[in-house]
Parts: C-alpha cells; sequence; structure tokens
C-alpha cells in the first residue's frame, strides 16, 4: 500500500547534514519510528515523507539521523532510542534542540502514526499527537504534512472560515444568498467569541482546526447555533439559512483552489430574509397575567372594603371589652388582614404590569421586516447583463 510513497520520497543519506533553514531555525532530529505490526518498507515510506515535511518547515533545521546514529553506536547502547533518557542526551551530542520519536501501529486496514515531541535538554514530552493515516499517496502526505506543521509548528496550525447567509426554498433548489443590506447586522460567534460581523469582507483566518461551535446571531432573529468542521490549511465555507437556524451547505477549499462557478441564471432569482413564524404564545400568557391582575384587583378591593366595614365596628367593641389580652390579640388579627390586603394588592398590579408589558412585545415583534432582492438575466448588443431589483 505505501511502496509508491516510499519511491516518491528521497531517500535520507547517512552523512549528517543539515537542511537550509532561517536563522531562528531550532535543530531538530527525527527518530526512526518503531513499527509496531506495520511492514517495515511502509513504516520506512511513512517515516521518509513525514522527514520530508518537516524539513520543509522553516522554523526547524532538521539533523539528518545518521550523526546521531554514530553517537549512538559510540555509545554501544542498542535499545538507547527506547529510553527518554539515552535519546536525549544523544539528540543533544548531536547539537539538537529537540527530537521526535513515535510509533506506526496497525489499525485494522488503516496505519495509526502517534508522534510526540521532547526537549533534548530536559528530556520532558513538549507535544504529542495521534494521527490515522489511509488513501491514496497525495492524502497520505497532506495528513503527514498536517501532523508535522501540528507537532513542530502549532502556531501555523489553523484554518480559516467564511459564512455567509443564505435563503432555502422549499423544493430542492440551491441555496440563495440574501441581500448584502439583509445580511448587515448578523453576528459571527466561534465558540462563544465574536470574531466578525457579517456579511464578511473576507475569511476569518487564525481558526483552530476540528468541530468549532459556531453562532449567527440578528436582531428579530432566533439564534442559529451549529457545529462546522474546520480544516487545517484549508477554508471553510459554511452557508447558514439563519431563519431556520440550521447549516444549508459547507465546502472545503485549499488556498490554490477556488469555489465552484457560479450557474448561470435562467430565471428571476429573489432572496428574501423573513423572520420566522411566531406562535401565538406572548400573547395568550399576556392576556392571561392581565386577566389574572384585574380579578386580584376585585379581591384586594373587596378585602379593602371589608376591612373598612369592620374597623368602626370593632373600634366600638374594643372601647367596652375589660380584658386587654383580647384587645390585643383583635388588634393584631385586624393588622394581619390590612397586610394580606396590601399584598394582593401588589401582586395584582405586578400580573397587570406583565400582561401589559407581554401584549406590547408581542405587537413589535409581530411587525415583520424583510429585504428582497431580484435578478434576472438581460440580453444587450454584444453580450449580456443581470437587472438587480428589489425591495428594501
Amino acid at each position: 500500500m505505501w511502496t509508491p510513497l516510499a519511491l516518491a520520497a528521497p531517500e535520507a543519506k547517512s552523512t549528517p547534514r543539515a537542511i537550509a533553514s532561517t536563522p531562528a531555525a531550532i535543530p531538530t532530529v527525527l527518530f526512526p519510528l518503531r513499527s509496531l505490526g506495520v511492514p517495515a518498507n511502509e513504516a520506512t515510506a511513512l517515516e521518509t515523507t513525514l522527514r520530508n515535511e518537516a524539513a520543509s518547515l522553516p522554523e526547524l533545521t532538521i539533523i539528518q539521523p545518521g550523526d546521531v546514529a554514530a553517537i549512538v553506536e559510540r555509545a554501544h547502547e542498542s535499545d538507547c532510542l527506547a529510553r527518554p533518557a539515552c535519546a536525549a542526551d544523544a539528540a543533544s551530542k548531536a547539537g539538537a534542540k529537540q527530537f521526535v520519536s513515535g510509533t506506526v501501529s496497525a489499525l485494522g486496514e488503516d496505519v495509526l502514526v502517534d508522534l510526540k515531541l521532547v526537549d533534548a535538554r530536559t528530556g520532558k514530552e513538549v507535544r504529542r499527537i495521534t494521527h490515522p493515516v489511509a488513501g491514496r499517496q497525495e492524502l497520505v502526505i497532506q495528513v503527514l504534512h498536517a501532523a508535522a506543521v501540528e507537532l513542530l509548528a502549532p502556531a501555523r496550525f489553523v484554518g480559516r472560515l467564511e459564512v455567509r447567509l443564505v435563503q432555502t426554498s422549499a423544493g430542492n433548489g440551491p441555496p440563495v444568498p440574501v441581500a448584502q443590506s439583509d445580511a448587515r447586522g448578523a453576528h459571527l460567534f466561534v465558540d462563544g467569541k465574536l470574531v466578525a460581523d457579517l456579511p464578511l469582507a473576507h475569511s476569518v483566518d487564525g481558526i483552530e482546526p476540528g468541530r468549532r461551535a459556531v453562532r449567527v446571531t440578528k436582531e428579530g432573529f432566533h439564534d442559529a447555533s451549529l457545529f462546522v468542521e474546520v480544516r487545517f490549511d484549508q477554508t471553510t465555507k459554511a452557508d447558514v439559512d439563519l431563519p431556520h437556524g440550521e447549516l444549508a451547505g459547507v465546502a472545503y477549499l485549499r488556498a490554490t483552489e477556488s469555489a465552484a462557478p457560479v450557474p448561470v441564471v435562467t430565471a428571476p432569482v429573489a432572496a428574501t430574509l423573513v423572520q420566522p413564524e411566531r406562535g401565538p404564545w406572548l400573547r395568550i400568557a399576556g392576556w392571561s397575567a392581565l386577566g389574572a391582575g384585574v380579578i386580584a384587583v376585585g379581591i384586594a378591593t373587596a378585602m379593602q372594603l371589608e376591612v373598612n366595614a369592620d374597623a368602626s365596628t370593632l373600634n366600638l367593641y374594643l372601647a367596652g371589652t375589660p380584658n386587654p389580652n383580647t384587645a390585643q390579640q383583635m388588634l393584631t388579627n385586624k393588622e394581619n388582614e390590612v397586610r394580606n390586603t396590601r399584598i394582593v394588592f401588589g401582586i395584582s398590579g405586578a400580573l397587570a404590569l406583565a400582561g401589559a408589558a407581554m401584549l406590547i412585545s408581542d405587537v413589535v415583534l409581530s411587525r415583520k421586516q424583510s429585504a428582497e432582492l431580484n435578478a434576472a438575466p438581460v440580453v444587450v448588443p454584444g453580450g449580456g447583463a443581470v437587472a438587480l431589483s428589489g425591495e428594501f
């Protein structure tokens, strides 16, 4: 499976030499990968490809293994590279500040490459990654290039993200981009952080590869929260249908690629961003709260009238009551009734205000605003054009 890859990759020479590098490059040794259930020729092919990809990084000066092999041979320790302390000492004596070691393991029909970066001075592990490798030769090279960057130059292990708002139709037609004026005011969040406002003038760079939580917000619409995979050294183009809160499409492009050509418009196309239909729940809740408030006002009023009617009677009764304890108890009971009446008045007022606020909010939110853009082909002498019209 890996034989063509081995033939395509140049074989490393045994004589010590360093790959040309920038002045700030870090001397690095890549030790031979240990094979665990993988044929030796396949493991060698992967190791050679990984070495070539690492040598292309300007952050490094790759010291060829022949120099380290001579040091290990002079130490008369055949298992030196399997022991971190001995491997670190050998790499340090070869002039390296860090080294890479790892294994190539069989995982069903695939191969698993496990790599770790170790500080040659302290022998401590700096970083570790694991990647499955399978598929055609060009895919294997892409995976190993990504592994080399992630392990040895993590600051450059990033991807790009482009998000545009689209409107999907009820049929199976492709999503149609909304008018730019309709997209204005929308905000793009990645992993909870605001990264840009829509529409985007260019892609958002520096996004960590992996499954990212993307959220698009716009006043008057429900938030669209979804997961989008961002890939290393690629631009992830995501189409978001905001009214439906879903991902309408996604594509991955490398720097040398371009998006698929836009189909020729053969009929008028309209893209309208319309607020989603709202249920009657806010209106129902508002009327319910308002009704409960009115009922509570009636109850409180009745309680207040009863308290006022009993007040004069209570005063006459207390004037002729010889027992002070009985008089005090009757006064306490009447004070409790007054307090309860005030509480009911307060609750009724709060319910009435809440109901009125919900009804007002329902009226405001029910005023939908939309923007429409129409595009239609126009034949002109010597060629064609597209006529644009709309209501904003």
